[in-house]
Parts: C-alpha cells; structure tokens; sequence
C-alpha cells in the first residue's frame, strides 16, 4: 500500500511539472507574437513620421554645403565586345550612400544593426540622387519577379541604395593594330541636373570597383580596370564625373585559326607548282589561279564581319603580302609557259599581226633575250627563293607587332 502511494505521487508530480512547462512554453509564444506585432506597428509608425512633412524635391542640407555620394560597382559580367557597333555590355552592381539627416531617427530597442532595409516602393517617397550614364546607348535595370533594388535606411539618416544594372556603352574601337589590338572601353557616371554647387559624386574607395573572377569573354582578355575621378566644366555648370576604364587585349589564338594559318597555307600551296612538269599548263594553272581566288574569298570573309574602316589593319597587311606572294607564285608559272611556247615554236614562227614594224622589232628582241633563260633553273631558283622571302617577311611583321603588342603593357 505504501509503496502505491509512493508511485501515484511520483506521477502526480511529473504530470504537474508538464503542465506547467507546457504553460510557459505557450505563454512565450503569445510573448514573441506580441513583440512581433508591436515592431511591426512601431516601424510602420515610425516611418510615417519620418514622411509627414518629408519634401522629395529637394536634396538633403539644401543652402549648406553640397550632399557628397559615395559610389561603387560590383561588376558581373563584361561583353560582348561589338566592334561592327563600337559599343560593349556590362552588367553590374550599382551603389550609392549619401546622408539625408531629415530620415534619421531615435534607434528603436528592438531594432538590430540599427538599420532598416525596406521595400523599392519606399524608394519613390524619398530624394535620391539624379546618377545616369552619358555614354549609354541602351540601359535598363532588372526587375526579374521584383525590382532588383535594395534600400537600407539606419537611424542616424545613412542610405544605402542598389541596384543592378545592365548598360551598353559607346566604346570607340581602333582597328589598327587589330587583331593584335588592345582596346579601352570606359563607363561614365555623372549627374544630369545636380552641379557641383548641390551634389558631388565621388568613389567610395579606391577599391570601389571590383569585378568578378568568373568574366569571360569570347574574343577579349580583361588585363585590369583603373577608376578616375574628373569635374567637368558645361554652358550649365560643373559636374562631377567618375569613370571606369576597361583595358581589353584581344585573343589572337582564334584569328591564327581562322586567318593567318588558311592564308599561310594557300601561300605555300602556291609553291607546289614549282615541283610540277612545265608541260602540266593546265595542272599549274588551276592551282595557281585556285589559289589567288580562294585567299581574295577569304580577304573578304574576314573583312565582311568588320565595320567598313578606311585604315588598314594589321591582319590586311598580312593578306596583302601573302596575296603579293601568291600572285607572284601566278607570274611565275605564266613567264615558264611564255619561254617553254617560244623555245617550242620559235620566234620567227609566232604571229604578231596588227602591230607595227617598231613594236615588232622590239618584242622580237625580248623574246631573244627571254628565250635564253632556262625554265628547269626558274623553278629551281623559284624554290628557294618564294620561301627564304616569305619567312623573312613573317619574321619582319611578327617582330613590329610584337613590339607595338608589348608596348600596351
């Protein structure tokens, strides 16, 4: 019987225990509730104090000194790079701080961090400063689901503003020295109403523009970027400029592929004809002329997917010298054919009527001269001379833009 009392108080005992932490445990849920409900109804109020008698037309401390910005970039992606178009795309990260005094406020208890990030809807009720990019040809920011833009407001009046941006730029393209080119594209901040009396644009750090390490891009090496910072002198006053300049080195493996190896090919294919029969005319022939045609056919492929420049670049060069060649491997085989017809009929025997006696004369010493030459010892010289010229001329035109390329760096 004892040891029955002794059981059921031992369970009475539990069974109170549970009830009671139960009890708390609910009691602090209907605590967090309540906390909950009453930031959200403190914030609320609190910002509809800071709106009442808030004027967004004009900038803070107007009539003190004028409102600094504070700017950095986080850049995602960079390219394509058009040089039909001499424009470039870059997507990016764009940040503003500045101090608007008139939303600075009393820290909450409640509040973390002391600041509060709130919805882009809040961003049309407060001033914000007039940023945009001059040299943009097309600029839009995203707005996947919702707008990509974050406000962050901290009681002492500090604002953070972000959003990203996508921006195609004008960049002027020199085609020169392409495709051994480096090219400098430059994105330009400014701001369109606001002089220097009232606003002043300025990088936050010297390491307010950072870029990704995931950028890649199909014909371009980005060697680094550099930022500045310039006032500019318009009819309208002065105005802050912050730029940052992209220096771009272009990928040459994809133009040895597709240009100078086929081009160095066709040359040397045109020397084949050197090590064929004389008596082959037509086999010479069609290699030669196939030649001549198929390095124009590439001339203008390349060129087709380039703007219509009036300077010459360096890749034209090239083909210029390798069609000078290609067409001289033509001249070649047409002067053999000459002598080796002459050698075969003879001179007397070749027809030159509707000329006259002086012209006559003188193409009958020029075929007397000709004919002395030996045919086997022109395709003799032939080969070793079209080949010593050309990597002679190879090495010349490696060597100059090879030093104009290391002059970039």
């Amino acid at each position: 019987m004892l040891w029955t009392s002794l059981i059921l108080v031992y369970f009475y005992t539990l069974v109170t225990a549970y009830d009671t932490d139960f009890g708390f445990a609910r009691s602090k849920a209907e605590q967090l509730e309540h906390d909950r409900l009453t930031l959200m109804n403190e914030t609320t109020t609190l910002l509809r104090g800071l709106l009442k008698n808030y004027d967004k037309t004009l900038r803070p401390g107007l009539g003190n000194k004028p409102i600094q910005v504070n700017v950095t970039v986080l850049v995602d992606s960079l390219g394509p790079i058009s040089e039909t178009e001499n424009s470039f795309r870059v997507d990016f990260n764009f940040r503003q701080f500045w101090v608007d005094k008139r939303l600075s406020f009393k820290r909450p208890k409640h509040l973390s961090g002391g600041a509060l990030t709130l919805s882009h809807d809040f961003i049309k009720k407060i001033w914000v400063p007039d940023s945009y990019f001059p040299d943009s040809l097309n600029e839009f920011k995203h707005s996947t689901m919702v707008p990509n833009m974050l406000l962050r407001l901290t009681y002492t009046g500090e604002i953070l503003l972000s959003c990203r941006v996508t921006v195609i730029a004008k960049c002027t393209i020199d085609l020169t020295y392409f495709p051994m080119d480096e090219q400098q594209c430059r994105l330009i901040i400014e701001t369109y109403g606001y002089t220097t009396n009232d606003l002043i644009l300025q990088w936050k750090s010297e390491g307010a523009v950072k870029v990704t390490n995931n950028i890649n891009l199909a014909q371009f090496e980005l060697r680094k970027h550099k930022i500045d910072q310039y006032e500019l002198n318009f009819t309208t006053g002065n105005f802050t400029d912050l730029e940052i300049t992209f220096y771009l080195k272009r990928i040459l493996v994809y133009h040895i592929i597709q240009s100078y190896v086929p081009s160095t090919l066709l040359v040397v294919l045109s020397w084949v004809g050197f090590w064929v029969d004389r008596k082959s005319t037509p086999a010479r022939a069609s290699l030669s002329i196939t030649s001549v045609l198929t390095l124009m056919m590439l001339m203008g492929g390349v060129n087709s997917r380039l703007p219509k420049a009036s300077k010459v670049k360096a890749l034209d060069y090239y083909f210029i010298l390798s069609f000078v060649f290609v067409f001289a491997a033509l001249i070649e085989f047409s002067v053999i054919t000459y002598i080796f017809l002459l050698k075969k009929v003879g001179i007397k025997k070749r027809g030159r009527s509707g000329i006259g006696y002086y012209a006559m004369a003188v193409l009958v010493v020029f075929d007397r001269l000709i004919v002395r030459i030996n045919p086997a010892k022109v395709d003799s010289y032939s080969k070793r001379i079209f080949p010593s010229s050309y990597i002679t001329v190879i090495f010349i035109y490696c060597g100059r833009y090879a030093y104009i390329s290391s002059s970039y760096e």
